[in-house]
C-alpha cells in the first residue's frame, strides 16, 4: 500500500529544500526528482522522458547516457536566457560530434538536432519543470566521475557558444556544477 504524505506549507518546502541540498551530496538526486516530478505531474511524466529518449536513438539504446546529460547541460545554459540562437544548437552538434558520442553521419546528426530542438522548446515553454527535469538528469549522470568530465567539458563548450554571457548563464553555470557535484576549484 503506498504511503501518503501530508502536504507540506510552501514555507516549510523552501526549508526542506534547502537543508536536503546543503546536506549529503547523495541527496541532490533525490531532491531534484522530487521537485521535477511535484511541478507538474503529466508533464513531467510523459513529455521529457520522450524527449530524453530521442538523443539515446532507436529503441533509448544505441548511444551512451552521456549525450543526455550533455543535451540537458547545453538546454540549461542556452536557455538561460530565454533567447537560442542558431550557433548554440550548432555548437551541440559539433560538440557530440566532436566527443564520438553519435555517430558521423547526416541523419544522426539531423536527428539530434530536432531532438536539441524539441528540448530546447520544451524548455522554454515550462521553463521551471525544464529547469528541475535537466537537473535532475545531471546530478544522476554526475555520479560517474568519467560522465562528470564529459558533461563538464560539453557544459563550457555551451558557455563558449553564447558569446554574450550574462548574470543568467552564469547561475546556470554553477546550477550544473552544483548538480554534477563539482567544487568550484576542480576541472577547471
Amino acid at each position: 500500500m503506498p504511503v501518503l504524505m501530508r502536504p507540506v506549507p510552501p514555507m516549510m518546502s523552501t526549508f526542506i529544500f534547502y537543508r536536503c541540498w546543503r546536506g549529503p551530496p547523495r541527496m541532490r538526486p533525490w531532491l531534484l526528482s522530487r521537485m521535477s516530478r511535484s511541478l507538474t505531474g503529466s508533464m513531467a511524466e510523459a513529455h521529457f522522458p520522450a524527449l530524453w529518449l530521442a538523443f539515446r536513438g532507436a529503441g533509448g539504446r544505441q548511444r551512451d547516457r552521456v549525450i543526455v546529460g550533455v543535451a540537458a547541460a547545453f538546454a540549461h545554459i542556452v536557455t538561460a536566457d530565454g533567447v537560442v540562437q542558431s550557433s548554440e544548437t550548432q555548437r551541440f552538434v559539433d560538440v557530440v560530434r566532436g566527443s564520438r558520442l553519435a555517430a558521423e553521419d547526416a541523419a544522426t546528426l539531423q536527428e539530434l538536432s530536432q531532438a536539441f530542438a524539441a528540448l530546447v522548446s520544451a524548455r522554454l515553454s515550462a521553463p521551471e519543470l525544464g529547469r528541475a527535469e535537466c537537473l535532475r538528469v545531471l546530478s544522476e549522470l554526475g555520479l560517474d566521475p568519467m560522465r562528470r568530465e564529459l558533461i563538464w567539458s560539453a557544459a563550457k563548450a555551451a558557455l563558449l557558444a553564447d558569446a554574450q554571457l550574462g548574470a543568467s548563464e552564469r547561475a546556470a553555470e554553477e546550477e550544473i556544477r552544483a548538480a554534477l557535484g563539482i567544487r568550484a576549484g576542480s576541472l577547471g
